[in-house]
């Protein structure tokens, strides 16, 4: 990860990768060298340790596991829910105040029906817990997580077609499975990772052309 100061309204990370960009030669090394990077054996190891860790996507999963589990709530964790929470996860941020709101809705509702079935609590914050953008598109995500377990006749005709956008797939295709309840989950350690800092050259900052630094309408 890179991060560099600049004082002008373009990031110095910005205005350094234009200049790679721009430049074919520059351009092809950077692609050899992830292509290398990406060959080798330790790199998966190291994604996931990082993907695990409570300063990433672990740390939503986390969040999630423990609403679920929490003593106000009482839900058990099935595979199809992790799987659920590791999507949500990984495409959109995480509030653990939106996500106990919703169960506390769902839970004033449902009053001794509680809990629902797993598939329903899922739909509803599907519904209930939108992210601000991409909204369409991850409900067509969600879906998948929830169909087999309410129906295709239970979604509204905006989920059918957010589930028709993205494919209409169906977690249970993957062998998950409401019946079976996941271990619990706990984050992998928190990641320290400063960035380091530098300030681009006179002549670095040349190798973007001005039409790309400064862009102007016609």
């Amino acid at each position: 990860m890179l991060e560099l100061e600049n004082k002008s309204d373009n990031s110095a990370l910005e205005t350094y990768l234009c200049g790679v960009w721009m430049s074919p030669k520059r351009q092809s090394a950077w692609v050899d060298g992830f292509k290398a990077l990406g060959a080798a054996a330790e790199l998966p190891e190291l994604y996931r340790d990082v993907y695990r860790s409570a300063s990433f996507d672990g740390g939503k999963i986390a969040t999630f596991h423990r609403v679920w589990t929490s003593e106000e709530f009482g839900l058990p964790v099935s595979e199809l829910d992790h799987a659920f929470f590791i999507d949500r996860s990984a495409h959109m941020s995480i509030s653990e105040r939106k996500l106990k709101d919703a169960l506390r809705s769902l839970k004033s509702a449902s009053r001794s029906a509680w809990p629902p079935a797993p598939a329903a609590i899922r739909q509803y914050v599907a519904l209930d817990v939108r992210p601000p953008n991409q909204r369409t598109d991850q409900l067509g995500r969600d879906i998948a997580f929830y169909v087999e377990g309410v129906g295709q006749s239970a979604l509204s005709a905006d989920e059918t077609a957010a589930w028709a956008n993205r494919g209409r797939r169906n977690a249970v295709d993957l062998g998950l499975s409401d019946t079976r309840v996941v271990p619990e989950f706990t984050a992998g350690p928190a990641i320290s990772h400063p960035m380091p800092t530098g300030t681009l050259t006179d002549a670095e900052t040349a190798l973007c052309p001005a039409p790309v630094l400064n862009p102007r309408s016609p």
